[in-house]
């Protein structure tokens, strides 16, 4: 929120508020983590408590904590007017949620379990649908299963498009700072879709080939990150992180990552802040390159 960063510490148990102007540490929750808050302005922000199973509202400026209603906040949550966009407890994400925390009701759910559903193979039993990777878009919250890809008003809860989606293994979503469009990866190729109509607005067409021609895995990678003009994604088994021009799709820089003493989660995606790469990995150690 504006020139604050959220910062999780005690594994995932105290969130640390950093005043990037001012280079220092300014509130310490004991309770709380990056991905179970939602901040909203430099005063104000949605959190779950775990042992209550419920929303509250923390009002940093006064340091007062108010319950809002039973529900939780996942990693996507964000607020769009009334609504928290969340998702159902448990393992997997079956429903897709509107929380309205000014009525302090359900707003709306989305149930994939049956429009999302999938067989891995002729003849198989059919596999429950739920949400691979989540994200906002403006106001739109676009939904990555593995047979569909589903964008969803944020307000009313009512799908805007569905398309049909091949059953690539690897698939993974960034959002763009522009709430126009988002990048999809398939596994192989990056495709640009537009988010109002789901219609494709750019793709790579050669990546797979380069990416072979260097002699390199695509088997294992994080989701890609889109900053400025371009894309950032690092395979993990490789120890290789790409930079793309996020317009032609041409491959401005491999960078070797090294110093790893464990391997790179999928889920460890790059950051990119201050003209720096950051790389997180399995050992807890943020790793940090030049961005040239």
């Amino acid at each position: 929120s504006g020139r604050r960063l959220l910062v999780s510490i005690n594994n995932n148990d105290t969130l640390l508020i950093y005043d990037v102007d001012n280079q220092k540490m300014t509130e310490e929750l004991p309770g709380l983590n990056v991905l179970s808050s939602v901040p909203v302005d430099d005063c104000v922000l949605y959190y779950y408590k775990s042992s209550a199973k419920s929303l509250y509202r923390r009002d940093l400026c006064k340091n007062v904590d108010e319950l809002v209603m039973e529900g939780k906040i996942d990693y996507f949550s964000q607020l769009i007017g009334d609504i928290l966009i969340s998702s159902r407890p448990g393992p997997f994400r079956y429903s897709i949620l509107g929380f309205n925390i000014n009525d302090r009701t359900l707003a709306w759910e989305y149930d994939l379990k049956e429009i999302a559903k999938y067989a891995d193979s002729p003849g198989n039993e059919w596999t429950k649908g739920s949400a691979l990777q989540v994200g906002v878009v403006g106001d739109i919250v676009v939904v990555l299963t593995v047979p569909k890809l589903i964008a969803i008003d944020a307000r009313t809860g009512a799908d805007i498009w569905i398309k049909d989606m091949p059953t690539y293994p690897g698939k993974k979503m960034a959002l763009s700072s522009d709430d126009k469009e988002f990048l999809l990866f398939n596994g192989s190729e990056f495709i640009f879709i537009n988010a109002q109509s789901g219609d494709i607005v750019r793709e790579s067409k050669t990546f797979k080939e380069s990416f072979r021609n260097l002699d390199l895995s695509m088997a294992s990678c994080t989701y890609p990150v889109i900053s400025g003009k371009y894309i950032y994604i690092t395979f993990t088994l490789e120890y290789k992180l790409f930079i793309l021009d996020a317009h032609t799709f041409e491959i401005v820089e491999v960078i070797s990552l090294k110093g790893y003493q464990s391997s790179i989660s999928e889920t460890e995606p790059p950051l990119i802040y201050n003209n720096k790469i950051l790389q997180h990995g399995t050992d807890n150690i943020m790793h940090i390159y030049a961005n040239t």
